[in-house]
């Protein structure tokens, strides 16, 4: 795995030589130093040891760790670490082994579950770490100890998490994120020790309160956000089948070897499964064929209930979401196709904003299908099950809540993956943008790479 690590600093010389010269050799693949406004040559002495320097005039360790993540070489893991050297980047095999072994997404170096030097932290930042923790234990259910800085995380998932806060606030603001999109994040004990210079936040008034101030006033904001969230009652629910040969993407066998597809299929659904737990305050589920349940639930290990539903084939799958996820109560309901994952999420918020208005939301294909569906109650009759699967699907869909009298809002055209084209096309995005899809473009890529010369036509096409 590529590992890119980013130290922030700012007048770190004498400790930053300690830090580099630490780094265990062959785990990095490279690091990123950005600078704010150093006066004692800290520039100097990275650059002299082989790190990338990054000058960031802007102030706040949210901000150097942003630019950071902006400047970094396609990793697949990111480590922050500060450059104080009161953690021991010896260490960092450690703090990778849970997200290397697949347990974890973010992986936090506790300080305060590890052992600590005598005077490395002062009684009040042990103490406000403990509260913060606590409050984030209550609030969130995310069973931490520490806001440790030393601390690792997937690149896709921090592309996923959109983090924005350029202030202290920024490594809670990682915690919170995680906890809502259901990241696992796992702590990992480290050891403490007291760091080289003066603290620029524990070490005075001004930085202990200001950190105090950014960290629980994020606490607060994303606990009432969650609130207003779960009252909105919205619900993502994910059409899906176990990736089985013969059941899966059928049309692609033009293309793909039968035995191929579902491996293709399963990607498409992991990286559905991850832009659906990217979305703040959307509840996600996925509804399937009940002889798929628990091949299903093993993939979403957890993350999300799976629901087996009533009948057989898509048009009474739909109807199973409706009648059953509202049955829990007035919600906004969603249904989205399992071969999409590289649809922008704002285009899934917006469909949920659209029932506020409307009673139905519907996102078109340019096949004359649709992506996905959303409604806030059950609309018998609404689904044909003749039309699915058709050039004519979206019409007679709109036709019936014509004759049903409801009022329908569509989303911006997409396209799903159904045929050789659409394959083609999926593939030459992720070619330029893989973060869309990361786990698919990781699949097309290795199987351009190993196409058999009776499929070399196909591979030229992408």
């Amino acid at each position: 795995m590529r590992v890119s690590v980013i130290i922030p600093t700012r007048n770190e010389a004498e400790a930053l030589a300690h830090v580099l010269a630490d780094l265990p050799a062959g785990l990095v693949h490279e690091v990123l130093v950005v600078d704010s406004s150093s006066t004692d040559g800290t520039p100097d002495v990275a650059a002299r040891m082989g790190a990338r320097v990054i000058a960031e005039p802007r102030r706040g360790y949210g901000q150097a760790c942003l630019t950071g993540i902006a400047h970094a070489s396609s990793p697949d893991i990111v480590v922050f670490l500060d450059g104080d050297y009161s953690d021991r980047p010896a260490e960092l095999p450690a703090l990778l082994a849970p997200i290397v072994e697949g347990r974890a997404d973010i992986a936090i170096g506790s300080r305060l579950s590890g052992s600590r030097a005598r005077r490395a932290m002062p009684w009040h930042a042990a103490f406000g770490n403990r509260l913060a923790a606590f409050l984030i234990n209550v609030l969130f259910r995310q069973h931490i100890t520490d806001l440790g800085p030393f601390r690792a995380a997937r690149a896709d998932v921090l592309r996923r998490l959109a983090l924005a806060e350029t202030t202290y606030g920024w490594a809670v603001e990682m915690i919170l994120k995680g906890a809502l999109h259901g990241c696992r994040v796992v702590e990992v004990p480290v050891s403490y020790h007291p760091r080289i210079g003066q603290s620029k936040i524990s070490g005075t008034v001004r930085g202990t309160v200001g950190a105090a101030w950014f960290i629980f006033s994020r606490i607060l904001r994303y606990s009432l956000r969650r609130r207003r969230s779960g009252a909105a009652g919205c619900t993502l629910v994910i059409m899906a089948k176990a990736a089985r040969p013969g059941a899966v993407k059928t049309r692609l066998a033009a293309c793909l070897p039968a035995d191929a597809i579902p491996g293709l299929y399963r990607c498409l659904l992991e990286d559905t499964i991850a832009l659906a737990r990217s979305l703040d305050g959307v509840a996600a589920a996925m509804m399937c064929p009940a002889a798929d349940v628990e091949d299903l639930r093993r993939l979403a290990d957890g993350t999300m209930p799976v629901v087996p539903q009533k009948g057989s084939g898509l048009a009474a799958g739909l109807d199973s979401v409706f009648e059953h996820f509202s049955a829990e109560g007035p919600r906004r309901i969603v249904a989205f196709n399992s071969d999409s994952p590289h649809l922008p999420a704002s285009v899934l918020l917006q469909a949920f904003e659209a029932l506020d208005s409307s009673d139905l939301v519907v996102g078109p294909t340019h096949d004359g299908g649709y992506y996905l569906v959303g409604a806030s109650a059950p609309h018998p009759g609404l689904f044909a099950a003749g039309a699915m699967g058709t050039a004519s699907a979206l019409e007679t869909l709109l036709a019936h809540a014509r004759s049903l009298g409801l009022s329908v809002r569509s989303t911006s055209e997409f396209y799903d993956v159904d045929v050789p084209s659409d394959l083609n096309r999926l593939a030459a995005e992720l070619r330029l943008a893989p973060q869309r899809a990361p786990r698919t473009a990781a699949w097309l890529a290795e199987w351009t790479r190993t196409l058999p010369p009776s499929r070399e036509n196909w591979r030229c096409s992408w």
